[in-house]
């Protein structure tokens, strides 16, 4: 039994029987077939693997390391709560909440992954309300180019961060057949997205 840890810009999960592996830098993911029977993804995002040879060939390939990257990687706790409510607001944050979005848009379409998960600047925090999500609903209406969870949970991620709201960008996969989800979370709070959906995928990085 040994500890490895993934090689920099990578994150595993475990999702029986096999492993995926998310490559922020190359923007894809990766599976390696059965690894469940010898690999164990901890709290800490640390490789707990109980076949040495198989484990120096995730060292040899490039995939982990020995030692622990300089950052520690974000845990994620299992989401038990949603914050989903419907579109609404004052006319001010609805206003904020649009202006946010159509900055954040045009940042998404000129970064790559690496770019768009980097850390976000350290703010004064403050707790989250309804409110702060209903604007934010109620501004994408008038926003163009609305995409994918990955450009939504983007925009949603950032407007939070600027109000103060420490919330946190996950991404989580399933297989058989392969898919994968983002959404953005608050402790064990799902915010701006559904509950049920989000816990038919595994957790593989949080931003």
């Amino acid at each position: 039994m040994s500890i490895l840890w993934p090689a920099p810009q990578l994150f595993f999960a475990v999702v029986e029987p096999d492993a995926v592996v998310l490559d922020i830098a190359a923007d894809r993911y990766e599976c390696l077939s059965q690894a469940a029977d010898w690999l164990q993804v901890l709290e800490d995002r640390s490789l707990q693997v109980a076949d040495a040879s198989m484990g120096q060939a995730l060292v040899d390939a490039g995939l982990a390391a020995q030692s622990p990257p300089p950052r520690p990687l974000k845990s994620v706790a299992p989401p038990d709560a949603e914050l989903d409510p419907a579109a609404g607001g004052a006319l001010a944050a609805i206003m904020r909440a649009g202006v946010s979005q159509a900055a954040s848009g045009l940042r998404f379409r000129r970064l790559d992954l690496a770019e768009l998960t980097a850390p976000l600047e350290v703010r004064p925090e403050r707790g989250l309300s309804a409110g702060d999500v209903a604007a934010f609903k109620s501004a994408s209406a008038w926003i163009p180019f609305e995409g994918e969870c990955l450009d939504r949970a983007y925009k949603l991620r950032r407007y939070l961060h600027a109000l103060g709201v420490p919330v946190d960008w996950i991404f989580g996969v399933r297989t058989w057949p392969f898919a994968a989800h983002c959404w953005v979370q608050l402790g064990s709070q799902v915010v701006g997205d559904n509950l049920e959906r989000v816990r038919r995928y595994t957790p593989i990085a949080a931003f």
